[in-house]
């Protein structure tokens, strides 16, 4: 029976390997290359840990589970019916079953010079953003939630030169005081949204909605998330309003689709990365026993 999981973070991998001795013909399908553990993204940028125990080696997981398919492409589309993945450079690949375990992406914002070089989107292109890190001094972090907080925090135990712009009208009088005491009140612009990008090329310098300029060589966007259910766009009602898939207590979507880690989990917004990594793994397991038609529950 022909299994694809999308999905290589902690939930998919831990899939497979409940699934490496089972009878599923396997399929993973990962568009990071390499793919990394988001959770530990700010202790890899202060280099606590090191490139091994940040990036996931498929290589490694290839050599534990020798049938293993790997596909390293960008899910356009799943066709439930059809039975059908439509990927952006592998055309499409056909399922018996299928699990998601695919997770978050960066909510998008729009403005003129968004896509300048030196703009980024936090957790995406990491290895280039450290490069860019490690060579200029003046970043500025557009933050919406507590991972763009804590970057700033991060940035600026590296001696960097942080400002950070904060569009969040329901920041805590608490949290506004530990980010003064950290990076300094003159580096910080509460309610502040970014109305465009300058540089030739480069990005030298936002404007704010206020009319002000801020000088920059790099420039982080922590915009929020949403779960990575685009590839669903044909089924509205798989969907909660907030979203999430909406998944049974065996973690099915339906017969032929499950689901598990932070596409189902809502309560993961209001959390940083990897709080949920062991309820990942956890209903991980559910997926593989239920695969394997053991029916084991798990209360969401």
């Amino acid at each position: 029976m022909k299994l694809v999981v999308v999905g290589a973070g902690i939930a998919g991998v831990s899939l497979i390997e409940k699934l490496k001795d089972s009878d599923f013909k396997i399929s993973l399908i990962e568009k990071e290359n390499p793919p990394f553990r988001k959770h530990l993204f700010i202790d890899w940028l202060l280099d606590e840990i090191n490139n091994q125990d940040f990036f996931l080696s498929l290589e490694d997981l290839k050599n534990n589970i020798p049938s293993l398919e790997i596909i390293q492409d960008r899910v356009l589309k799943v066709n439930l019916e059809k039975r059908k993945v439509f990927l952006k450079e592998y055309q499409s690949l056909e399922f018996d079953k299928i699990v998601l375990c695919c997770g978050l992406r960066a909510e998008r914002v729009v403005f003129p010079g968004v896509y300048k070089e030196g703009v980024y989107y936090l957790g995406e292109q990491v290895l280039k953003l450290k490069q860019d890190i490690i060579i200029y001094e003046h970043i500025i972090v557009y933050a919406k939630t507590i991972l763009g907080f804590n970057l700033a925090k991060a940035l600026h135990s590296l001696n960097k030169d942080v400002k950070i712009i904060i569009d969040n009208p329901s920041l805590s009088e608490e949290l506004k005081k530990e980010l003064i005491s950290c990076l300094g009140e003159d580096s910080l612009y509460f309610n502040s949204q970014i109305a465009e990008s300058l540089g030739e090329g480069r990005i030298r310098a936002v404007k704010l909605s206020s009319g002000k300029f801020l000088a920059c060589d790099v420039l982080i966007i922590d915009s929020g998330y949403l779960p990575y259910t685009s590839l669903l766009r044909d089924y509205p009602d798989l969907l909660s309003q907030e979203g999430f898939l909406k998944v049974d207590e065996y973690l099915k979507v339906n017969d032929i689709c499950f689901a598990c880690g932070d596409i189902i989990n809502p309560e993961v917004l209001e959390q940083t990365f990897g709080n949920n990594k062991y309820l990942a793994s956890e209903q991980a397991k559910v997926v593989a026993d239920n695969l394997r038609e053991l029916k084991q529950t798990f209360r969401l």
